[in-house]
């Protein structure tokens, strides 16, 4: 969604993504249905021919993805450090 509000469109995001536009738009047009509320709006036509940014909810949900990221990447090395010690025990 970051790619979204920096271009400032979905087909820019897309292609900066390495995905189809139609892919990136089922996406988010899948997890605003789940979510229930926009996290992005679009618009066509004017003197910029259309664009995209993220809604309020938007931005606030990507902190919060943000934010849960970080956290598992502090946790991981924790994690597989269990497991590995896990799976290396003999029994």
């Amino acid at each position: 969604m970051s790619a979204i509000d920096r271009t400032g469109s979905l087909s820019r995001a897309a292609r900066e993504l390495g995905m189809s536009y139609r892919f990136l738009w089922n996406y988010i047009d899948k997890m605003e249905k789940r979510l229930g509320f926009p996290v992005v709006d679009g618009w066509r036509g004017g003197a910029w021919k259309g664009g995209a940014r993220l809604t309020d909810k938007g931005k606030q949900l990507l902190s919060i993805y943000g934010e849960i990221m970080s956290d598992m990447a502090k946790l991981t090395p924790k994690w597989e450090d269990a497991l590995k010690r896990f799976l290396s025990a003999r029994e």
